[in-house]
């Protein structure tokens, strides 16, 4: 089996909790975060987050997109291609 990590973005609404939201969104999938970076835009009150995880097939990293997309305040969730 091979694992994959693909790197994805999410841009929302800033918040208390938000990092919490993903963390846990991703722990009940049973994915481990390798990499999570979030930079504010204080004026503009958005959060853009950069996060590497690790996966075993596209449909996964499709499953983890939509859920990610539901979470309060995302507007945008996607796979970065790098």
């Amino acid at each position: 089996m091979f694992i994959l990590y693909p790197k994805s973005s999410v841009i929302s609404w800033g918040r208390t909790g938000l990092l919490m939201d993903i963390s846990q969104v991703l722990a009940s999938m049973n994915i481990s975060i390798i990499t999570m970076n979030a930079k504010t835009d204080k004026n503009n009150d958005i959060v853009w987050t950069l996060l590497t995880f690790d996966v075993v097939s596209a449909g996964q990293l499709d499953n983890i997109i939509k859920s990610m997309r539901k979470i309060r305040g995302v507007t945008r969730a996607y796979r970065i291609n790098v």
